[in-house]
């Protein structure tokens, strides 16, 4: 095959400017007559179309040249119809218009690309080229592509790569452990929508799922899935059609008027300490404040706010006992206590964890902590108006 070469008429010998336009067109044969519609030789009621070729992102499939089966003319009123092709297996396919005083081409099909319209009036006896429009586009084909919304239904193994476009609404109410292997992961990406009520079934390797969880999918849901080959894949994104979060959660009664949204309880979540207690109240995960309270000790106990904690007793002067809403996750937890002193200029003022130098705390578990608040300087108990008490673990 000789390179495409520039033709200029006026300083080309009259025998290299033919040389060069042959060269051209065997160069460009494959490009431009790709799937080229035309009448047959000798004119019938049928229209060939040419050899083409469909790359899908991985598989190269040559198409040899194809006829379509004989058209029939319309018996009232013009009409015209479409040739396609399959944006899959390259094979054609005639869409039939409608008959009308003034007709229009049907629609394209999903998965589809235009090649012809074929006009008809009622006395075609055989098509010519004049009846034929050329209005081939392969765009939809390319790599990387969505293209129009195909349907498929939801099954244990729902093939996304058998859909006919990159772009699926999966119907019915099946649980989804695999969108299949059929895909390409030189065309990756998957537009979704789902219909109904299905379910996705997270696994760690076949379907990842965001937060690990399965999805109970609703009519309008939308997600975008990646196919990462070997029949895997990924839900790189989803959204619910009414809006509301994809984990579910549930609502934090707290115990001082703090309210709020917090995630259900997961499988694994006590032994990780992220757990919802009998009163609603939710124990944070590893690490986070798992309690704390302010209150004012003086005569007695007034708690100003507070989280997971039921209640603070006075035992005595300077000496109280709290008592957690929910049991925390272990007893070694760590304690801050801070005071504010009575009066201006005395910064003596503090609080500590009841016990002793030999015997440790005197109680310190998972539902009670017991401290004591004085003042330093003169190594006396005190009652303090503001104390504050915070727990980590």
């Amino acid at each position: 095959m000789a390179p495409y070469a520039k033709l200029d008429s006026t300083t080309m010998p009259g025998t290299t400017y033919k040389t060069t336009i042959d060269g051209n067109s065997v160069a460009a044969l494959r490009i431009v007559g790709k799937f080229l519609p035309h009448a047959q030789t000798s004119p019938n009621m049928t229209v060939v179309i040419d050899a083409g070729h469909i790359f899908d992102g991985a598989t190269l499939t040559e198409v040899a040249a194809q006829t379509t089966a004989a058209f029939s003319a319309p018996v009232g009123h013009p009409r015209i119809d479409r040739i396609v092709v399959d944006n899959t297996t390259g094979a054609i396919a005639v869409v039939p218009g409608a008959e009308a005083v003034s007709p229009v081409p049907p629609a394209i099909p999903a998965g589809k690309s235009p090649v012809a319209q074929v006009a008809f009036t009622t006395s075609t006896s055989a098509i010519t080229n004049a009846q034929i429009t050329d209005e081939r586009d392969f765009s939809a084909s390319n790599a990387g592509g969505f293209g129009q919304q195909d349907t498929i239904a939801s099954s244990a193994t729902c093939d996304l790569g058998a859909v006919t476009s990159h772009n699926a609404v999966i119907t019915g109410t099946a649980t989804i452990s695999s969108f299949g292997s059929s895909a390409s992961v030189l065309q990756p990406i998957y537009l979704i929508e789902f219909s109904g009520t299905a379910t996705l079934a997270h696994d760690p390797i076949a379907l990842i799922i965001q937060g690990g969880v399965d999805l109970t999918t609703a009519a309008g849901d939308t997600a975008i899935a990646e196919y990462l080959g070997s029949g895997n894949w990924r839900v790189r994104n989803y959204e619910r059609a009414d809006g509301s979060s994809l984990l579910p959660f549930v609502a934090d009664t707290g115990s001082g008027g703090h309210q709020g949204l917090v995630p259900a309880p997961a499988a694994g979540d006590a032994a990780a300490g992220k757990v919802l207690g009998a009163s609603g109240n939710f124990i944070a995960p590893p690490s986070f404040v798992k309690a704390w309270v302010n209150f004012d000790g003086v005569g007695g106990v007034a708690i100003n706010d507070s989280y997971n904690v039921a209640s603070v007793t006075r035992n005595g002067l300077g000496d109280y006992t709290i008592d957690f809403t929910n049991p925390l996750p272990t007893a070694s937890y760590a304690v801050s206590i801070t005071t504010v002193s009575f009066s201006t200029g005395n910064t003596s003022q503090h609080g500590v964890i009841h016990g002793s130098n030999s015997g440790g705390p005197t109680l310190k578990t998972t539902t009670q902590l017991r401290i004591l608040t004085g003042s330093s300087g003169a190594a006396t108990l005190l009652d303090i108006e503001d104390i504050s008490v915070v727990i980590f673990a």
